[in-house]
C-alpha cells in the first residue's frame, strides 16, 4: 500500500480535530441546562384578600381569631397571621386556604400594647400579597412594685402578710399619725386596679383601724376603713384615668403599724 504524503496526512489530522471540536460543542441530553423555575405569582394576579379579627381589644394570654376569604378562589394557598415587631413582621399562624377560599387562622398574643397584625398570603413558600395592618389593644396586668411613681410620701416596696396571706409584691406603709399618698402615671391607658388592701401582720398594734382611698386623677373610686386581722379585695375601674392615687390614714393615733397594698396592680396597654 503506497503511504499517504506529509501534506494528505496533515489534511486528514485536521479534518479530525475540527469534527471533535464540534462534537464538544453539541450537549448531550444528560448535560442540558435545567429549565428556568417557573416565575412566583405576581402580586397584580394574585387573589384578593379578606381579612377580619375577632376583636379589637383583648387581654394579654387570649386567643385572637383572624377570618377572611381570597377571591377569585385558587388551589394551593397559605395564609399565615403576622405580627408587627419593629421594623419586622413575626409569623404567628399558618393555614390552608379551603377549598372555597375561605381561612380561619387563631394565635394567642402576649405580650401587651397595641399589637399590629397583618394576614399574608403565600404560594410556592412566597408571599403574593398583605392585607392592611389591622390594631388590636393587649392588656396586661402591671405590679405597682415594678412602676415608677410620680410622687410618694411614704409608701415602701416589699413583701407583706395580710391576714395569714403573704404578698410578694406590695406598697406599706409604718404609721403612727400620718397619712400617706403616692400616684403613678396611667396614661390613659388603664382599665382596672387591684390589689388587698389592710394592716400587716407584723404591726405591733392590733386594735387599731385606717381609711383606704383610691383616686383616679381627682374621683375617689373606692374607699374602705379596715382594721387588724382582715384584707379585703380592691377592684377600681380606673378607665380614662391620667393618674392613680393610693391613699391611708390613720383612724385612730394610739398605736403603731404597718398599711399595705397587697400586690397592687393595674390592667394596662402596655
Amino acid at each position: 500500500m503506497t503511504r499517504p504524503s506529509a501534506r494528505r496526512a496533515a489534511a486528514i489530522l485536521g479534518s479530525g480535530v475540527v469534527a471533535l471540536s464540534s462534537m464538544a460543542l453539541v450537549a448531550t441530553p444528560a448535560q442540558a441546562a435545567p429549565a428556568p423555575a417557573a416565575p412566583a405569582v405576581a402580586a397584580a394576579t394574585a387573589p384578593k384578600l379578606t381579612f377580619s379579627l375577632s376583636r379589637t381589644s383583648m387581654t394579654a394570654g387570649q386567643s385572637i381569631s383572624a377570618r377572611g376569604k381570597i377571591t377569585p378562589n385558587r388551589s394551593g394557598y397559605y395564609v399565615t397571621l403576622q405580627r408587627k415587631s419593629g421594623t419586622k413582621w413575626q409569623s404567628l399562624a399558618t393555614k390552608k386556604v379551603t377549598s372555597k377560599g375561605t381561612y380561619a387562622v387563631a394565635a394567642r398574643l402576649t405580650r401587651g400594647g397595641t399589637n399590629g397584625l397583618r394576614m399574608a398570603l403565600r404560594k410556592g413558600g412566597k408571599t403574593v400579597r398583605v392585607s392592611a395592618m389591622k390594631r388590636v389593644n393587649v392588656y396586661a396586668w402591671h405590679y405597682l412594685y415594678d412602676l415608677e411613681t410620680v410622687t410618694n410620701d411614704y409608701y415602701k416596696r416589699g413583701s407583706v402578710s395580710i391576714n395569714g396571706r403573704y404578698y410578694p409584691k406590695s406598697f406599706y406603709d409604718s404609721v403612727w399619725s400620718e397619712s400617706n399618698t403616692a400616684e403613678w402615671n396611667l396614661g390613659r391607658k388603664c382599665t382596672t386596679f387591684s390589689a388587698v388592701a389592710g394592716q400587716a401582720d407584723d404591726s405591733s398594734s392590733t386594735n387599731q383601724r385606717n381609711r383606704f382611698e383610691v383616686y383616679g386623677d381627682s374621683a375617689r373610686l373606692w374607699t374602705r376603713d379596715i382594721g387588724f386581722g382582715a384584707g379585703v379585695p380592691v377592684t377600681a375601674n380606673i378607665s380614662g384615668a391620667l393618674r392613680l392615687k393610693l391613699a391611708d390614714s390613720p383612724l385612730t393615733t394610739n398605736g403603731y403599724r404597718y398599711v399595705a397594698w397587697g400586690d397592687a396592680r393595674v390592667l394596662c396597654r402596655f
